[in-house]
């Protein structure tokens, strides 16, 4: 987890992490979170694996996980460029 998320979940009355409720602001900062860690991944299959577990334990917020890492990629492939 960031510093940033992690900050954002012990100074919001809105967030509560062991049932996955989060202000919208809390929400980005932990799809951030997710997305850097998935990025720090070295194989495709971990991050296969990493992702679908996230879909697994909060499918609500997979498709804004989805969306988000294909920002990420995108970016990365036109740095790469």
């Amino acid at each position: 987890m960031s510093p940033e998320f992690i900050n954002h979940l012990m100074t919001c009355e809105k967030c509560y992490a062991p049932v996955r409720k989060y202000c919208p602001e809390g929400l980005e900062c932990k799809l951030n979170s997710d997305a850097d860690f998935v990025m720090t991944l070295n194989t495709k299959e971990q991050r296969n694996t990493a992702l679908l577990s996230m879909k697994k334990n909060s499918p609500a917020h997979y498709e804004a996980l989805r969306e988000k890492m294909k920002a990420r990629y995108a970016a990365k492939r036109v740095e790469a460029a």
